[in-house]
């Protein structure tokens, strides 16, 4: 007999659209990847300002949830769900640090350009 938890997450995720090689999984499977590429790119590319290097990050991290939720539906899987849940709070935290040193540095500094960066070194 299922507990109350695994009835909730299979009424709640388990979709028969969702099942691997339909067309809504290979489209999330596909999407994640792409938002997971540009946040790469964004992270390896852009080198000028600390701001879009943050939301590049922010990006990937975001990808990676929606990969990791939807391989939680297809398997019907809890731990997939908390999981992601965990990673989300994770980088809302490292977003509000990420974002009080930035204002902090164009307090002192009057920029945000990476380039002066390596004068935090002490």
């Amino acid at each position: 007999m299922p507990s109350v938890i695994e009835a909730n997450l299979s009424t709640l995720l388990w979709q028969p659209s969702a099942f691997p090689g339909s067309d809504t999984f290979n489209q999330l499977i596909i999407t994640g990847l792409i938002v997971f590429w540009i946040g790469l790119t964004g992270i390896f590319f852009n080198r000028r300002l600390v701001i879009s290097i943050l939301l590049a990050v922010e990006l990937t991290l975001l990808s990676i949830n929606l990969l990791m939720l939807t391989f939680a539906a297809a398997m019907e899987d809890l731990v997939g769900v908390m999981f992601a849940l965990y990673i989300l709070c994770v980088a809302a935290a490292e977003s509000a640090i990420g974002l009080a040193l930035i204002i902090i540095w164009y307090r002192v500094r009057r920029t945000v350009s990476v380039q002066y960066i390596s004068l935090l070194k002490g």
